[in-house]
């Protein structure tokens, strides 16, 4: 049987923790909530980015469980949409996608028929796309604004493993696909917005944390 962690890792993590911007930011959310009250007092009511806002965001992955003794931490980017469906936007749907890559490892293996003296790189790379939405409810429009919401999708796992020469990078001229799987996701966001900029088109930090399994 071969060696689930050579080429094929997909062995589905039981859990990855998904944090937008940085882990610093998750660090400050505590520390910006109680100034939410005090803030709002200087600031009149007001949708931060009217009915429709978006965003894009960092993302790192942290394996939880057996998965984490083999894979280390993986990163990505993603993008978010919120549609408000209220005057104020205290209620909203929430749309996200993301692609991650993680555990990925090159190793330098010889040419077949060249007695070693031709060497090429093996790369494996191991990937995660999702798409999730749901509910979310914002806690006031003033200058910091906290948020909470429910999400659901699909994300899919695939891992890639490419050939190419020592001196082309990026330029494989081999690739197969070793396994793929399609889950459910499923899990939730909380954070705050930090309202950065007041013109016409508000412009806000999101300082927050995502969970999805």
């Amino acid at each position: 049987m071969p060696n689930p962690y050579l080429f094929n890792r997909m062995a589905r993590p039981a859990a990855l923790e998904f944090v937008p911007v940085s882990i610093l930011s998750a660090l400050l959310l505590g520390a910006l909530l109680p100034l939410t009250a005090l803030l709002a007092q200087f600031s009149p009511p007001r949708a931060l980015t009217g009915r429709i806002s978006g965003g894009a965001h960092l993302q790192v992955s942290e394996p939880k469980g057996d998965f984490n003794q083999n894979t280390g931490n993986g990163g990505g980017i993603g993008v978010s949409l919120q549609w408000g469906l209220d005057r104020e936007s205290i209620a909203n749907w929430r749309l996200d996608a993301g692609f991650l890559t993680y555990g990925n490892e090159t190793r330098r293996i010889p040419l077949a028929g060249t007695g070693g003296l031709v060497k090429l790189d093996l790369r494996t790379s191991n990937n995660i796309a999702s798409v999730v939405t749901g509910p979310q409810i914002q806690f006031g429009n003033g200058p910091v604004s906290p948020y909470v919401s429910a999400l659901g999708g699909v994300s899919v796992f695939w891992t890639q493993s490419s050939v190419e020469g020592t001196q082309n990078d990026n330029s494989p001229f081999a690739t197969t696909t070793n396994s793929d799987d399609v889950s459910l996701a499923y899990g939730g966001a909380v954070g705050t917005y930090v309202r950065v900029y007041n013109g016409s088109r508000p412009v806000r930090i999101d300082l927050g944390a995502r969970f999805l399994r």
